[in-house]
């Protein structure tokens, strides 16, 4: 769906835009990983006090939560309406009925779930420390190859758009991709894809309630019980994101993500091709 909103409708340019646009993304994460990493901050508040100092720290670190409220209202809205329509598609289950499932199914992992959570956060820091944290050529090292894998998919995406219908048709459709293997009569792929699309999403909204809970966690410790103090965070944070299902997938799609998009120009991407490169060129 975002491969069609933002490349697939405006045709021939839609095979290059996803180089620039990961070129951008990549370049943002270098620069904000090597200084963490150099720095020794391994939290975005610490993170922004040290690269921005005091009070504008501070104010970097408020633009970061509101930044993350609102890729929970965007991703995990996103997320949830995907699979509202995929269940809806394939077994009739009403749209709010399939996000009310998923919300709940999401809120257990997030609670009860947490071990497994931890232990595949614990496994994939491990990998990210081995692959980016050592050096600064490590890093450059990741993000090429980061990139490489990232443009590759986009552009496959793109192709396999383009190549089965008229444009215009296959950008109307919510979820293109199971359309498009339903399309090609593959029932066999088309259950994959969903059950593919299920874990996805719910790893999604469960990691981002789970992430909330980590981030906000010293806003509610008024609540002394700290299952109870989860359990509040989680119904928020996917409160958050079900209210964001609730404006629709093209909506969210459209409006959603370019506010994010907007809004991480002035917050991410200005301040690591400027300040924080220069910081790390100062200190190289």
């Amino acid at each position: 769906a975002f491969s069609t909103t933002y490349y697939v409708q405006h045709g021939a340019p839609g095979i290059i835009t996803p180089l620039i646009a990961m070129i951008v993304t990549g370049g943002v994460i270098y620069y904000m990983t090597e200084y963490a990493r150099s720095s020794g901050t391994q939290n975005y508040r610490p993170f922004a006090l040290k690269c921005f100092g005091g009070k504008a720290g501070q104010v970097m670190s408020v633009l970061y939560d509101i930044t993350f409220l609102l890729m929970v209202l965007c991703a995990g809205g996103l997320a949830l309406s995907g699979e509202g329509n995929i269940l809806l598609a394939q077994l009739k289950i009403p749209y709010f009925i399939g996000i009310s499932a998923t919300v709940l199914v999401s809120g257990l992992l997030c609670l009860y779930g947490s071990k497994l959570l931890a232990i595949s956060s614990k496994y994939m820091m491990y990998a990210i420390i081995a692959v980016v944290l050592d050096s600064r050529e490590e890093t450059r090292k990741a993000i090429a190859s980061g990139y490489v894998i990232t443009v590759v998919l986009m552009i496959a995406f793109v192709f396999t758009l383009f190549s089965y219908s008229n444009v215009y048709d296959i950008c109307a459709e919510s979820v293109p991709v199971m359309w498009v293997l339903q399309n090609l009569g593959y029932s066999w792929l088309t259950g994959i894809y969903v059950l593919l699309m299920t874990l996805a999403v719910l790893s999604t909204t469960a990691g981002l309630a789970n992430a909330g809970c980590a981030r906000f966690n010293n806003l509610f410790t008024f609540i002394k019980n700290v299952q109870l103090r989860r359990i509040v965070m989680t119904v928020i944070l996917l409160g958050i994101a079900a209210l964001g299902a609730s404006f629709g997938m093209a909506n969210l799609m459209r409006t959603g993500t370019s506010l994010v998009g907007y809004i991480g120009i002035p917050v991410l991407v200005i301040p690591a091709f400027t300040w924080v490169r220069a910081k790390l060129k100062k200190e190289a």
